[in-house]
């Protein structure tokens, strides 16, 4: 993926997707390379090191929510899911309908 790819997804301007990109590519996380489809532009890539990094954190925010979900009663604990029933519902109920 390019900068402005990356830019464009994360709903953010190309100037602070690349110094994010400058921290991250000097903590090792991603690396740029030269894009094979276009000599001009360089693609982001991460790192095994970064991937690790964000399974570790992906981890760490779903043992969070875990913990936080323990102390709700089971009643309250379904609801999340029934929510998302609900969500998807209306989304498919609204796809096409603006």
């Amino acid at each position: 993926m390019t900068a402005g790819d990356l830019a464009i997804k994360e709903q953010v301007r190309p100037p602070s997707i690349t110094r994010v990109l400058d921290r991250l590519e000097g903590l090792r996380l991603v690396e740029r390379l030269q894009n094979p489809r276009d000599g001009r532009q360089l693609s982001v890539k991460i790192t095994p090191l970064g991937a690790d990094r964000m399974s570790e954190y992906i981890r760490a925010k779903e043992l969070w929510l875990e913990k936080q979900l323990a102390v709700l009663s089971s009643e309250d604990q379904d609801l999340p899911a029934k929510a998302i029933v609900l969500f998807d519902q209306l989304a498919a109920n609204s796809s096409g309908h603006e």
